[in-house]
């Protein structure tokens, strides 16, 4: 009887700390749910702006389905022209990252901002391939030379500009 006792306050008092705990963060999640939103959305608008140039500005969105990595479009004007971004979002065994990917009028590759990066090697993915991207005069070649010190995160970035080229392709296809 004494057993049964214990065995019960303590299923209780768990309970009771789950209970407090699962309302902690939806509490939590109640506060910081819009700003996270808000940080988002500034990332992305900072990111057209790093692509494109301060000029731009994002005139339609829309979702994209059924692609591996990419899964939303940004029509930009920049420079009088229109031009694309693609978010597409992928993750490995070292991390998840999320790209903003650029292509100007005529389809080509413009750049990419990052929106996340939660790579395991983020600094030297960074150092190593991004930042020598971004310079490159160049951008294919420079996507394509993924030895880096974190060759998984490279190869991860170049699976998804190749992904929104790819949608790109088929956007073009049904113009």
């Amino acid at each position: 009887m004494a057993n049964t006792k214990r065995y019960v306050i303590t299923a209780i008092t768990l309970g009771i700390i789950g209970a407090a705990s699962a309302g902690i963060i939806g509490v939590t999640n109640l506060v910081t749910r819009e700003k996270i939103k808000q940080n988002e959305q500034n990332k992305i608008n900072e990111g057209i702006a790093e692509i494109f140039g301060h000029n731009s500005t994002i005139f339609n969105t829309q979702s994209i389905e059924n692609e591996k990595y990419t899964n939303t479009v940004y029509f930009v004007k920049a420079d009088e022209k229109n031009q694309y971004a693609f978010r597409a979002d992928g993750s490995n065994m070292y991390g998840k990252i999320s790209l903003l990917v650029g292509f100007n009028e005529l389809n080509q590759f413009k750049g990419i901002s990052v929106i996340v990066n939660e790579q395991t090697y983020a600094s030297t993915l960074v150092n190593n391939y991004i930042n020598p991207m971004k310079e490159a005069d160049n951008k294919d070649d420079a996507l394509e030379d993924v030895s880096c010190g974190a060759t998984y995160g490279a190869k991860l970035i170049r699976d998804l500009v190749n992904d929104a080229r790819n949608v790109v392709k088929k956007i073009n296809a049904k113009e």
